[in-house]
């Protein structure tokens, strides 16, 4: 994931999750009414996206939102449906 300022296009910071050859996949992110980053996410595997080790059961895939501070893209929370 990557953000950057909308006015000149900057760079503000990236992050990564997961590993190699883990299957995960934002499928959008906004910018929400509190100045926090939505991203939208599915995942297979076990992940941690900085609040504890998330894992999919059956090799099934999990869904997702997981809120980020928009300043540095620290972890704020996430939700998940369909992991442990």
């Amino acid at each position: 994931m990557h953000a950057s300022r909308i006015a000149d296009g900057g760079y503000l910071w990236d992050k990564t999750f997961g590993t190699t050859g883990q299957s995960l996949l934002s499928i959008g992110a906004v910018m929400t009414s509190a100045g926090h980053v939505a991203a939208l996410i599915i995942f297979r595997g076990s992940i941690d996206f900085g609040g504890g080790l998330r894992t999919t059961g059956g090799g099934i895939f999990a869904c997702g939102i997981v809120l980020l501070e928009a300043s540095d893209g620290s972890y704020i929370s996430d939700f998940i449906i369909g992991s442990t």
